[in-house]
Order: structure tokens, then C-alpha cells, then sequence
């Protein structure tokens, strides 16, 4: 049971260098436009949150099926729509009795059991980040907290939204009460949480960035977001100059051949063009016959 778990975690963490450096741009940029600097602290959280989507994206959808011409799910319904069902899967699939506490420890172990346990540990840290870094209330917490695990739901349902042809897990409406409830235990932890934590509104208190200097950091994301809006106008101006020079030398050709070297001949050849068969012709005169070539030189006057 557990594994089934670790092996969407290991390709979380796996994946997270590759997705943290994609991030890493955008969150420079945004970080140095409304902040000024980059807070460590605040820059360890976002991270943090990061890492968080990838675990629970992969959570919801890893593994996948093999192919995305799938077999339908063995199931009369692709729907569960009956609330707190895990509770008569509880009872079925585990020897626990409740007249009998020492079966209670089986609880521990049961799949039903763990699978309420971990829907619920998924939105946790969701309901933590909401309240302690987004400031959310709790009204808001509860509905992102149901909207998120709607998302995740109907995901599963439609096979990624049509990717795969069948649906390769079910929609639980416990597991929308499981997520929602762990969103909410997320924003109560994240009282206790936030008195030992500095708070996020507050980070920039204190800091003069008059006196703070501009790092290389920031000179190389300015230098490079320049470059990126200027190379592609360059690039159209410089597509437009070569395509003016262009035709702009076409048309100069043909004035020039029309006025001056390009004149028909009365023999009906242009002018300005040398005829190429009669180099090849005196070639096979002279070879034929023999005939050196002679310089006409003038003679001399005798006295």
C-alpha cells in the first residue's frame, strides 16, 4: 500500500531540480519588481510550495496506464456518490471489532484506512500555505480547499481530460470530505504554525533598499529580459532591410541592363555580353590548321 505512494513522491523529488530551475526566472523577475530583492526566507517557501504541487500532482495522477487506449475500470459506475462509504469499507475489508481494542491496531494497516488518511495528509500543507503565506480566511481556505480536490477528481474521471479513453480511477465523493477536511486541519495548524515563523507581510520591514546594492544577479535578468524583447524586433528589421536591399538592387540591374549593356546587336545577341562559342571557334581554327599566331609589327623605313 505504501508503495504505491512512494513511487509518485521519488518522481516528485526527482523531477523538482528540473521544475525549480524553470522556476527559477519568473520568480526573479517577479521577486525584483514588486519586492526589490529577494527575501531568502520568502524565496524557501515559494520553493517549498513547489515542491508541494509536484507531489500532490503526481500523487493524483502516477501511475499511469500503460497506454492511452485503456480498458474501462472493472466497475459499475464511475461514480461513488454515497458519503462516508469508506467507513462500510473500513468495516469489510478489516478484522477490527469494536468490543475487542486490541484489533484496534490493525487499523493502522488496512488500505481503507490509509487511503482516508493520506486524501486527508494530501491538502494539508495546502490549507498551511493558504493561511500562513497567502493570508487567506477560512471561507476561502474551504472553498479552494473543495475546488482543488474537485479538480483532482474530475481529472481522474475523465482520463486527464480526455487523454486516455477510459477513466483509470473513479470519482469518490469521500475523497472531495477527505481533501476539504484536509485543507481545513492545514489553516488550523498554520496558527500554531505562523507564532513560530516570521510573518510574511511583515519580511520587508526594516529593509532600505536605497542602500542595497544592485547585484549581478539582477544585472543579468535585466540584460537578458532586454535582449529577449530586442532580438525579435531586430530580427523583423533586419528581415526588412535585406528584403528592401533586395529588390532595391533587382530594380537598379534592370535600369542598368536596359540603358547601357543590355541593347540588342543587329545580329539580334545583347550588347554588353560576349558571345561564349567564339573563343571556343578561333581555338579550333588555330589548332586545326596549325598557324602560329603573329604580331603585326611595323616595319622599318629603310634610308
Amino acid at each position: 500500500m505504501l508503495g504505491s505512494y512512494w513511487f509518485p513522491v521519488s518522481y516528485a523529488f526527482l523531477s523538482f531540480p528540473i521544475a525549480a530551475a524553470a522556476f527559477t526566472v519568473p520568480f526573479l523577475v517577479v521577486q525584483y519588481r514588486r519586492h526589490g530583492y529577494v527575501h531568502k526566507f520568502r524565496a524557501f517557501m515559494l520553493y517549498l510550495l513547489l515542491l508541494y504541487v509536484l507531489n500532490a500532482v503526481y500523487l493524483i495522477l502516477l501511475p499511469l496506464p500503460p497506454s492511452i487506449h485503456n480498458a474501462p475500470p472493472d466497475a459499475g459506475s464511475y461514480f461513488q456518490w454515497i458519503p462516508f462509504h469508506f467507513v462500510t469499507d473500513i468495516v469489510r475489508e478489516t478484522g477490527v471489532s469494536l468490543d475487542r481494542p486490541s484489533t484496534y491496531p490493525h487499523l493502522l494497516v488496512e488500505r481503507a484506512v490509509l487511503q482516508v488518511a493520506f486524501n486527508v495528509l494530501l491538502t494539508v500543507p495546502f490549507g498551511l500555505f493558504l493561511r500562513y503565506y497567502f493570508r487567506a480566511r477560512w471561507m476561502r481556505c474551504l472553498l479552494l480547499s473543495f475546488g482543488l480536490s474537485l479538480l483532482f477528481e474530475t481529472t481522474q474521471v475523465t482520463g486527464i481530460f480526455g487523454i486516455y479513453d477510459y477513466p483509470y480511477r473513479l470519482f469518490d465523493v469521500d475523497d472531495l470530505i477527505a481533501n476539504t477536511l484536509g485543507g481545513m486541519v492545514g489553516y488550523l495548524a498554520a496558527a500554531w504554525l505562523s507564532s513560530l515563523l516570521p510573518r510574511i507581510d511583515r519580511l520587508d520591514e526594516g529593509v532600505d533598499l536605497s542602500v542595497k546594492r544592485v547585484g549581478y544577479t539582477r544585472r543579468a535578468i535585466a540584460a537578458a529580459i532586454d535582449w529577449a524583447i530586442l532580438l525579435p524586433f531586430c530580427a523583423v528589421l533586419a528581415m526588412l532591410h535585406l528584403a528592401f536591399f533586395i529588390r532595391i538592387r533587382g530594380h537598379r540591374d534592370r535600369l542598368f541592363c536596359r540603358d547601357s549593356l543590355c541593347g540588342e546587336r543587329p545580329d539580334g545577341r545583347e550588347m554588353g555580353r560576349a558571345d561564349p562559342r567564339a573563343g571556343k571557334r578561333g581555338a579550333r581554327d588555330a589548332a586545326g590548321t596549325g598557324d602560329a599566331i603573329r604580331l603585326a609589327v611595323p616595319a622599318r623605313r629603310r634610308h
